[in-house]
């Protein structure tokens, strides 16, 4: 036990140093692009949930964005484990640590867990910590925490895997309660990942009954039949909406902001490429540059983010010693546990594939193509990428583990452990200074507005008309004032926002009014960075409108010259009082 706590506080520090300065502001700031709000909706909704229990007022439903009709904040997918985790958090810590400490946990746990399964299969414990080291500190882990909180969650894959593994070996009644537990955590808090672990599973099946007597396979699928089938009842009693819509209600029709049906154009554009899984990330320190020249070729792929799927070249090369080593130790055979993770390491690759291959006129059609006819709301099967990481990383344990009984002395096998060590961190190493973000930089608009103590209600422009601007919503955090911005396209509230958005028309300022908008703000850069000339007459126009008033001018915030990345939309900003009559629309 004394060991594996000092693991556990091994991949704590290394988490605070990859992550750093991250520890250092911890209530400031969060981890991020700076120039992406995609990390901001979750902060908002921590917001939102401590002055919901503070003011007493509903925790699911609100006006203060898309007012006066309001939206649902958790939407259909709301397990209860995630939401009761974040009120607790909320309710003894400001919503930036709220964020921040579950990112930490994401790496500290899928470090520690991918640890345990390494070290219950090889019995090292340098090669479960390397192991832990390469799947936790992966590229794709710090694009996923730099974008997706949830999808960071890589740490119930291995504790799945874990509890799979102890089950085959030694089925019980206890181990499939494990296995139940596991599968809960899985879909309580991302359902692409419960998705990677029902294939695995199934993969993990075939492979178990071509290796097993059939008494064997058939004590363990009896298991776990039973442990799926307690882990569906939880999981249906807190999806049951979600799960409901998913499978038998209409879908609606296929948009990136539809979670039930995205469009089938997306698994091209979000599918891994050659190149995804060979060239460093474009974030690392010093071959960074080089890959960012790839981005949009067709052998890497357009997304910064999704197409960032580096194996390691460490990695890759410890997982092949680990194979070839093992064939030669037992005469080309293999024990179960290489045989799955080599096997799930090749479905995954394949999983990860554009629907179809093109080969001349020839369409050679891929697993993504038949998956999407039944599960539409999957679109990004480079994520697969993530599995396959796994499945290095761990293979990568074994070639560890076989490689260290080549050396006859503890002085090699620590030298070799620094070593790796070292050419792992140095191969997935990323600036973290570069993305850690600055929160408490932004526009001195929202402390005067902050100050109203009046009820106020806003509008920010240019309006998000074609889905929720994050950069508006977390400012609402700073100014605390309702406001109509953070529509959801497809609902009323949206269909007003299309009719309103063009500020320098009258017609705009008369249903402001009706809304309720005392003041709008206006973002100068929001119209200016298009570079269409018609956004930019747009902008000169809005002063003539007789329905507003120019009330006050704020410049440009600049960042603090300290180092610090700071948050977009900082331009200079423009106050306006609506005056107009009202006009219903």
């Amino acid at each position: 036990m004394k060991k594996h706590i000092f693991i556990f506080i091994i991949f704590s520090l290394l988490t605070l140093v990859f992550t750093f300065p991250l520890i250092a502001n911890f209530s400031k700031s969060c981890l991020g692009f700076s120039s992406s709000d995609e990390v901001l909706h979750p902060i908002w909704s921590y917001w939102y949930l401590k002055y919901a229990l503070i003011h007493k007022i509903s925790l699911m439903n609100t006006d203060f964005l898309a007012y006066p009709f309001g939206i649902k904040i958790f939407g259909d997918f709301c397990p209860y484990i995630y939401l009761g985790m974040v009120i607790f958090l909320s309710k003894f810590f400001n919503y930036i640590a709220t964020y921040n400490i579950q990112i930490l946990l994401s790496f500290i746990l899928t470090g520690f867990f991918t640890y345990l399964l390494v070290y219950n299969l090889t019995k090292s414990i340098i090669s479960g910590l390397i192991s832990g080291i390469i799947f936790t500190f992966c590229p794709q882990h710090f694009m996923r925490s730099w974008q997706h909180l949830t999808l960071s969650y890589f740490q119930w894959m291995p504790l799945y895997l874990l509890a799979l593994f102890e089950l085959k070996n030694r089925p019980s009644f206890k181990r499939s309660v494990l296995l139940s537990l596991s599968i809960f955590l899985l879909a309580s808090f991302e359902l692409h990942y419960l998705f990677f672990m029902f294939i695995a599973t199934i993969l993990f099946a075939i492979i178990y009954f071509f290796n097993a007597s059939l008494n064997d396979f058939v004590k363990f699928i009896r298991f776990l039949l039973l442990g799926g089938f307690v882990s569906l009842i939880f999981i249906m009693i807190q999806l049951y909406t979600y799960m409901q819509k998913m499978f038998f209600s209409n879908k609606g029709i296929a948009a990136a902001h539809n979670i039930f049906n995205r469009p089938f154009e997306d698994l091209f554009s979000q599918s891994a490429k050659l190149l995804s899984y060979f060239l460093p990330s474009t974030e690392h320190f010093i071959f960074g540059g080089f890959t960012s020249m790839f981005i949009g070729s067709p052998l890497y792929g357009n997304s910064l983010t999704e197409n960032n799927l580096y194996l390691g070249i460490v990695a890759l090369t410890l997982a092949f010693f680990g194979w070839k080593l093992h064939r030669k130790e037992t005469g080309g055979g293999g024990n179960f546990s290489i045989k799955f993770f080599l096997g799930l390491a090749i479905v995954s690759w394949f999983l990860s594939q554009p629907p179809w291959w093109q080969i001349f006129n020839f369409k050679l059609p891929m697993p993504s193509f038949f998956i999407y006819k039944f599960l539409p709301m999957f679109r990004a099967y480079c994520r697969f990428g993530i599995l396959l990481n796994l499945s290095i990383a761990v293979l990568a344990g074994f070639g560890i583990k076989y490689i260290l009984l080549k050396f006859n002395s503890r002085f090699k096998k620590q030298l070799f452990y620094i070593i790796v060590c070292s050419l792992v961190i140095f191969d997935f190493w990323n600036n973290p200074c570069q993305h850690a973000i600055n929160l408490t930089s932004y526009n001195m608009v929202y402390d005067w507005l902050r100050e109203k103590k009046e009820r106020v209600i806003i509008a920010e422009y240019p309006l998000d008309i074609n889905g929720s601007n994050d950069f508006y919503k977390f400012f609402q955090t700073i100014h605390e004032k309702k406001m109509i911005n953070g529509t959801i396209p497809g609902t009323q509230a949206n269909d007003l926002t299309k009719k309103i958005s063009k500020l320098s028309d009258s017609y705009t300022a008369g249903v402001l009014k009706w809304l309720g908008v005392k003041y709008v703000v206006v973002h100068r850069e929001g119209y200016l960075q298009t570079g269409l000339i018609e956004e930019s007459e747009e902008l000169n126009n809005i002063h003539n409108n007789k329905g507003l008033e120019l009330v006050t001018e704020f410049p440009r915030q600049p960042c603090p010259d300290d180092g610090s990345v700071c948050l977009a939309y900082r331009g200079p900003v423009d106050v306006y009082k609506v005056i107009a009559s009202p006009i219903k629309p």
